[in-house]
């Protein structure tokens, strides 16, 4: 499930209200160990979307990759140096 916290709301109303959480390719470690990086929160639709599975979260349409279940995520702004970026909280690694 993704929640939305009300600053990346604004943020996201600005800029279309529909935003796409998009996976970076995983990487095996020598182990054998599979790791995948935080999804990035891209605006706008993804170009497939027959991947993704599609919901609304307080008026924002938000595309989720079908490979993610079960996971708390939010979708939060990170801000440095005065610039902000939407990003994602709650990701685990493996």
């Amino acid at each position: 499930m993704v929640s939305i916290t009300a600053e990346a709301i604004e943020i996201i109303r600005l800029q279309g209200n529909t935003v796409f959480l998009e996976l970076p390719k995983s990487v095996r470690s020598c182990c054998g160990m599979m790791l995948q990086e935080c999804p990035i929160v891209r605006l706008g639709s993804p170009a497939v979307a027959d991947s993704y599975k599609m919901s609304e979260v307080c008026g924002v349409t938000v595309f989720v990759p079908r490979i993610i279940i079960g996971d708390e995520l939010t979708i939060d702004v990170a801000t440095f140096l005065g610039f902000k970026r939407l990003m994602v909280e709650g990701w685990r690694y493996c």
